[in-house]
């Protein structure tokens, strides 16, 4: 395993609330908070993607 995207934060409640949020993000946010792609992260949230007809 390797370490691919780190933050520091003020309290362990932060952390594993922050944690726990990203836990939640699909694989293509996750991967553009990675790549540092923070500007992005509101257009890939499921919410914002149009119905798909299901």
């Amino acid at each position: 395993m390797t370490l691919v995207w780190s933050a520091e934060v003020e309290r362990v409640t932060e952390a594993y609330a922050f944690e726990k949020q990203v836990q939640g993000w699909g694989r293509r946010k996750r991967e553009a908070l990675i790549r540092g792609e923070l500007g992005a992260l509101p257009a890939l949230a499921s919410r914002a993607w149009p119905n798909r007809g299901g």
